[in-house]
């Protein structure tokens, strides 16, 4: 008897139920499969990441973990446009075609390799001439010159991971994802800890660079290995062919990040310039780490349903797509009210574990868990703008975000980080109306 038959001969008899529902199920199958998988790798990755960030701060102090948290949105705020969409685009495509036309799947994967050397490169070296700029002018902190062109390499390689990612979603890999964070995980960590004992700020941005470019090889090694199991032969010569899939997909995508991305640390910045800015960044950024947990499952299972759906949209297959869509809500609304409700009751004791000057800090941590709620139910509904191709419509309601977002900021930046919390939850409570009006009438169709 084998390890699963031995479980469910253990089973109550509605769960044994359930997973023969599952088994004869094939869209069931695949997700309660790749939840598994993309469940067990990342687990060990959240866990380990949340002590290290608790010691982070313990170490760094509440005024330089908010000048390593301005860095590391600095870099972001530049791998959304390295990225330029590609990681998505990878998953959309490699899904639909990997199986009907794997020579298009894999110009695809070439198409979205180059282009991701091209702006990732691009990005890099603009960070490099722009961190005096940037430091003085932006951040207030002419000091940090030095540690934000560290950053510029780590941008090269997110560019790189973000199209590797993309492909192996996109061919359902979640056993390789997992199998790929159980290694990196505990590496990331001890870079992590050893960077700010021995560096201080400057040294957790050179292990995000060190851990960035582990993760590159090993997403390489990954990548190379899934294609050959799939079949897919690589033609960096007739990649050219695929390049109408940047404009129509990649584009608008990233132009949705770039309103995202920038538009959060152009907030960012006007609470930095506030008095004691910089120690409210820390709070934020303390409450930022349980809004990231809150969407930790939500996300990993936003990586299981586009895939499917994509794949499913290529088939026509509008039923099935359906289903998987009302499933991932409410599997994402059964994970986060329990966490949601639990953690505002317990904020202020929540807040007290990153020490003194955080206790007051509480009311942040209110709106980062509810805004988490309001983006995991809208998740499964990205992915069907994302999947049906609507990537401009998806750009319209993002500047209509950007824009109430900033506003709200302005309004509310005088309350520190309790004032940033509580405009970006106001900008996605607004953000939610138009977002379940397009899905409506998609659903509706």
């Amino acid at each position: 008897m084998s390890a699963k038959e031995k479980i469910l001969a253990m089973s109550p008899p509605f769960l044994r139920a359930y997973a023969e529902r599952i088994e004869h199920s094939s869209i069931a199958y695949r997700f309660a499969k790749g939840t598994f998988w993309v469940l067990s790798g990342a687990l060990c990755t959240r866990f380990l990441s949340m002590i290290s960030a608790i010691i982070v701060v313990r170490l760094l102090g509440k005024v330089h973990y908010g000048e390593f948290g301005m860095v590391d949105s600095t870099a972001a705020m530049f791998i959304v446009f390295a990225g330029f969409g590609l990681g998505m685009t990878g998953v959309k495509y490699v899904a639909e075609f990997r199986d009907k036309e794997p020579a298009k799947a894999g110009r695809i994967i070439c198409i979205s390799t180059v282009a991701a050397c091209v702006t990732g490169g691009v990005m890099s070296i603009s960070l490099i001439i722009f961190a005096p700029w940037l430091a003085e002018h932006t951040l207030s902190a002419p000091h940090l010159v030095s540690v934000l062109r560290i950053g510029a390499g780590i941008i090269f390689f997110e560019a790189l991971i973000g199209a590797q990612g993309g492909v192996l979603s996109g061919l359902e890999a979640f056993r390789t994802i997992a199998q790929r964070n159980f290694i990196l995980a505990p590496v990331t960590f001890l870079l992590m800890i050893s960077g700010v004992y021995y560096g201080g700020m400057k040294g957790a941005v050179w292990a995000l660079f060190l851990s960035s470019g582990i993760k590159w090889l090993l997403n390489h090694l990954a990548v190379n290995n899934e294609i050959r199991k799939y079949k897919i032969p690589l033609s960096y010569k007739n990649c050219g062919r695929e390049v109408k899939i940047l404009w129509n997909f990649s584009l608008p995508t990233v132009l949705g990040g770039i309103v995202v991305g920038p538009v959060n640390w152009y907030c960012y910045t006007m609470l930095v310039s506030q008095p004691t800015g910089y120690g409210e960044m820390g709070v934020y950024n303390a409450a930022n780490q349980w809004f990231n947990a809150t969407m930790f499952l939500p996300g990993l299972l936003a990586q299981i349903v586009l895939p499917i759906l994509s794949e499913r949209y290529g088939q026509n297959d509008h039923e099935q797509s359906k289903k998987i869509l009302s499933l991932s809500m409410k599997v994402n609304s059964s994970i986060v009210t329990p966490i949601i409700i639990i953690g505002c009751l317990l904020s202020p004791y929540i807040m007290l574990i990153y020490g003194k000057g955080f206790e007051n800090g509480w009311p942040t941590l209110f709106f980062a868990l509810l805004t988490a709620g309001i983006i995991a139910v809208l998740t499964p509904i990205g992915q069907v703008i994302a999947a049906s191709g609507a990537m401009w419509t998806g750009l319209l309601m993002n500047i209509g975000w950007a824009i109430t977002y900033i506003a709200a900021t302005k309004l509310s930046i005088g309350y520190g980080s309790a004032g940033l919390g509580f405009a970006r939850f106001f900008a996605y409570v607004i953000h939610s109306i138009w977002t379940l009006a397009f899905a409506y009438k998609v659903l509706k169709k």
